[in-house]
Order: C-alpha cells, then structure tokens, then sequence
C-alpha cells in the first residue's frame, strides 16, 4: 500500500497496487504510486469540503517575507535547484510554505 508493508525492508516498499513498482525513468513516480491507488467512488465525488479558512492578517507579511528565500535564484539556499525548477514548480512551492506558516 501506500504506506508499505511494516516488514522492516524499505526497498520493498512502494509498490503500485498491482504489487509491481512504478518504472525506472517515470518523471513522477510518487503520483504514479498514488494515482494507482485511486477510487472511482462516485459518492466520495460528491463530498463538500470546507473553504480554508483566511491567513490571519498578522501573519500575512511574515509568511511572505520568510519564504521569499524559496524564490531568490540569485542568493539564496536553493539557487542550483531554483534553476532547473519551472516558474510554476517555484510558485507552487512558495504557496504550500505560505500556507504551511498561516496555519501553522
């Protein structure tokens, strides 16, 4: 499953639900894995989650100051990566810390 087995070896883990492993070369082999797990449950389609709930007003400006350093491809950590990463992957990133510190 998703989690492994719980037998102790990790490189039997992750395996897709068929039981093989997703191939050498996949670009996102994580998603496959996932996705291999998917329920066409039409009732779960039907589910209402609830709105997130707004970042509170003082916690705005800290959020996207602290993770400014995720974006700065000239002097930052995670310039070398920064340079192979789309301007999307780099957005998205940003988004998930800001949240992750609004909420935190």
């Amino acid at each position: 499953g998703l989690c492994g087995n719980f037998n102790g070896e990790k490189d039997d883990d992750k395996r897709l639900r068929d039981g093989s492993f997703p191939s050498s070369g996949v670009t996102n082999p994580g998603t496959k894995l996932a996705n291999s797990y998917e329920t066409k449950n039409k009732e779960c389609a039907k589910c209402n989650l609830p709105d997130m709930p707004e970042c509170p007003d003082n916690f705005i400006a800290f959020a996207i100051t602290s993770c400014a350093v995720l974006a700065d491809k000239t002097n930052g950590p995670f310039a070398a990566c920064l340079a192979r990463m789309s301007q999307a992957d780099i957005d998205a990133n940003i988004a998930i810390c800001q949240i992750d510190l609004c909420f935190a």
